[in-house]
């Protein structure tokens, strides 16, 4: 299930998004696309 990885995911999006990994014109989006994830009921 999601809760079960997302923590884990998130992280590596997180740490991607740190190491420049994640082109500069789409970090907002990733991070975005992550943080509603953790919204999900």
């Amino acid at each position: 299930p999601l809760r079960d990885v997302l923590p884990r995911y998130s992280a590596e999006a997180s740490t991607a998004l740190d190491r420049s990994d994640i082109p500069p014109s789409v970090r907002g989006l990733v991070r975005t696309y992550f943080d509603s994830l953790g919204e999900a009921p």
